[in-house]
């Protein structure tokens, strides 16, 4: 019997490598058996698990990918709870992007925290749950001030919402200017979208809804002008709609999640969602048709199921294959602490120089993974 250990100092997952944070060659001999798995984390927090041979197929090709843009935020409501430790109705300070930690906001009154929910997410699943009255979430890294001639595409999933005249998804939170700035969500009876100087498209039919995916396309056109398309579960609310911009002050700030606010006679004025948020993407691009059903496909599936509530529509590609399948050796995550725990009753045959891939498929704020496997 041997003990080896593997350690993986940038170990952020990404959506592309579908959590994928490192991957070895077994190289012990023929006919070993894997008995034994442990994992730790040396700061932050972790689920761990593995899988023998190649990489689970990721949700978009990198090329693709980079062809695109490139991701600035990644917010999921499941690394709030397990492994971090949340309980459900427990006050959320601080909520880091998921893929390569490129973001964290936080509420630093404690009076003011959203609160995690084990089931107000659509399908009974998480969310970060905003009360529309004091809650909400502002840029402690990873504020993203898109020039004005910038594309960029944005993702989330609502459940829970109630409706009511004035509910942002995410904004500009500027407490020192008197604009409003930014905003992507609903107000005065309208979906809006508003850039930096001000200029707004307003969409007056539907409110926001419950338990529902969204995504908003922005693709700029020149010097004065962008286009805004926005999907509901995949299907077209509105397309290629124009709004005015300039070079001066018509970019896009993104600082705050449920909130855009301002300072008004002295004094900060706020628009606050009343809704929970289950996951939000943002990505620099505008993205395609390709990638943007992928990622529907991937939301879809994962909160909704693949029966009748799957919400995209009959013509959709994933309204009933599931664009992100996973498959992983452990039954169960392991949930990582500072030390090793005890490893889970394992026996896999591993041939000689077979990949073994590891996964972190929950975390917040990982530091250096250290992975050790016995093997006889």
């Amino acid at each position: 019997m041997a003990t080896y250990e593997y350690t993986f100092a940038n170990c952020h997952p990404s959506l592309t490598s579908h959590g994928a944070v490192g991957s070895i060659g077994l190289w012990r001999g023929s006919g070993k058996t894997i008995t034994g798995v442990r994992a730790k984390i040396s700061s932050g927090t972790a689920a761990f698990n593995m899988k023998m041979s190649t990489p689970n197929v990721p949700l978009m090709d990198d090329s693709d990918y980079d062809d695109d843009g490139e991701m600035l935020w990644h917010f999921r409501a499941e690394d709030v709870g397990s492994p971090a430790g949340a309980s459900d109705g427990d006050a959320v300070s601080v909520w880091r992007s998921w893929d390569k930690d490129q973001a964290s906001f936080r509420q630093t009154s404690s009076g003011d925290e959203p609160l995690y929910k084990t089931v107000t997410g659509p399908g009974s699943n998480e969310g970060i749950d905003f009360d529309g009255s004091s809650q909400y979430m502002t840029g402690y890294t990873g504020t993203h001030a898109l020039a004005y001639d910038a594309d960029f595409t944005a993702f989330v999933v609502i459940g829970d919402y109630s409706s009511g005249n004035n509910s942002p998804i995410m904004g500009t939170y500027d407490v020192s200017d008197t604009s409003w700035n930014s905003t992507w969500g609903h107000k005065g009876g309208d979906l809006r979208v508003r850039n930096d100087n001000g200029n707004k498209y307003n969409h007056g039919d539907p409110d926001l809804g419950n338990d529902e995916i969204r995504c908003l396309k922005c693709q700029n056109q020149g010097s004065t002008q962008s286009r805004l398309s926005e999907w509901v579960d995949g299907t077209s609310l509105y397309s290629s709609e124009a709004i005015t911009l300039n070079s001066v002050g018509g970019g896009w700030t993104w600082n705050g999640l449920a909130v855009f606010g301002r300072e008004r006679s002295g004094s900060p004025q706020l628009r606050l969602l009343n809704g929970a948020i289950s996951e939000l993407m943002l990505f620099e691009g505008a993205l395609s048709d390709t990638n943007r059903q992928l990622i529907e496909g991937y939301f879809a599936h994962k909160y909704f199921g693949s029966g009748a509530s799957n919400p995209l529509p009959s013509g959709h590609p994933y309204k009933t294959t599931n664009p992100y399948t996973s498959s992983y050796l452990l039954g169960t995550d392991i949930t990582c602490a500072s030390t090793y725990g005890t490893s889970p009753s394992v026996s896999y045959g591993a041939a000689q120089g077979e990949q073994i891939t590891f996964y972190v498929t929950k975390c917040q704020d990982p530091g250096t993974l250290t992975v050790e496997l016995t093997v006889v």
